[in-house]
């Protein structure tokens, strides 16, 4: 399944706009995940990239923070379908509402699409949800900011499959020291992960760790990449 890089803090080009947060587009299954934070940089981006707001049909918001949420206003109406994680604060839903959404509130793990799950919320001062991809290779997870912990999401995918094929997404460790990040890439292995693709709240010496254990099997993504899975 193909996947584009629609908002990030890097850009594979100058003529994309770029800042804080993150938004991945799925193609073959009309389906957004996250809106990055401002609705001018995504329309910017997707007039760019040829993507056009009736080619989204769903919209899957990892978790309520402004660097996800904060271009929702590109997309709204038509009635398009976002599914965002139970424990979601009654304002904003009704924003969502008023947006012309069918919102659709996660509470647990399952299927969302033909084989696409939501992780369902997770975490405890922030719920967050991950969006995973069942593939011939293994499941791929893509992830908001993982303020739930990587080890509590990777362990939680175990409800969908034992394979993890790719990470991809906010890693949340932009301020973690050397020791802290090498932790997590010993959960990466425990969990036999075999790709990974670090992005937005990772941060340089996490995607540099990363770069340097996982060798041919690193994607380096920004803003207007595109990769399968």
């Amino acid at each position: 399944m193909k996947f584009i890089i629609v908002f990030d803090n890097e850009a594979k080009n100058r003529k994309l706009s770029k800042g804080w947060g993150i938004s991945v587009f799925f193609p073959e299954i009309h389906l957004l995940m996250d809106t990055g934070e401002s609705p001018v940089y995504l329309e910017e981006n997707f007039d760019i990239l040829g993507i056009k707001k009736e080619d989204i049909g769903y919209v899957f918001i990892t978790h309520e923070h402004w660097d996800h949420i904060g271009g929702i206003d590109a997309v709204k109406g038509d009635k398009r379908t976002v599914f965002v994680p139970k424990g979601f604060t009654d304002d904003t839903l009704e924003m969502l509402n008023a947006m012309d959404f069918n919102v659709k509130v996660i509470s647990e793990p399952g299927e969302i699409l033909p084989d696409i799950y939501s992780s369902g919320p997770l975490g405890d001062v922030i719920k967050e949800q991950n969006l995973i991809v069942e593939t011939q290779n293994g499941l791929s997870i893509f992830t908001g900011c993982s303020h739930p912990g990587l080890n509590n999401i990777l362990e939680n995918s175990k409800k969908f499959g034992t394979l993890v094929f790719q990470v991809t997404g906010g890693f949340h460790l932009l301020d973690k020291n050397k020791r802290q990040i090498e932790e997590v890439i010993n959960t990466f292995k425990k969990y036999r992960v075999k790709k990974v693709a670090p992005m937005h709240c990772t941060g340089d010496l996490g995607k540099e760790m990363f770069k340097e254990t996982y060798g041919d099997d690193y994607i380096d993504l920004g803003v207007g990449s595109e990769g399968e899975v």
